[in-house]
């Protein structure tokens, strides 16, 4: 999948982030470890801001992208098992947050969340070539956007 490049993405959500303060929005917890994220399953409709903590021992990125409407929680799941998600299946926009070991990235990545939105979190880094990408290694989630269980 073709991704802009991630510096202008970064600025984009730093700049929307710092850009609306002054509106409410809740922030959501995504934190890696050697490999895999926990990050909650569903968030609620609104302005989520998403802060990305590495509590493992080498860098990692948390890719942020949303599906396209009708894609499945099953359907999306295959796809990131295998590491490849075909362009007819995400949004072109996404963000991308890094943290060395054991850092939070300084940025966050706000979205509008829409109740139904299907969100795909992936790092496809290496710890050295020829190394497999995190992501295949298990490194990969789903996050829903919809009302949570109380």
């Amino acid at each position: 999948m073709k991704r802009r490049p991630f510096h202008f993405l970064l600025l984009l959500s730093a700049i929307s982030f710092w850009g609306c303060r002054a509106t409410s929005f809740r922030e959501a917890e995504i934190e890696a470890v050697d490999y895999a994220y926990r990050a909650p399953p569903v968030v609620d409709p609104g302005l989520v801001a998403f802060r990305f903590t590495n509590h493992g021992k080498v860098a990692h990125e948390v890719q942020i992208f949303r599906f396209r409407p009708g894609t499945t929680v099953e359907l999306a799941n295959r796809y990131l098992q295998t590491g490849s998600v075909p362009d007819s299946a995400a949004d072109a926009s996404g963000s991308v947050l890094i943290a060395g070991a054991g850092l939070t990235a300084p940025e966050r990545v706000l979205i509008q969340a829409v109740p139904g939105e299907l969100y795909a979190l992936m790092c496809q880094f290496r710890d050295a070539p020829g190394k497999p990408q995190h992501a295949s290694l298990g490194m990969v989630a789903l996050v829903r956007v919809g009302k949570r269980l109380h």
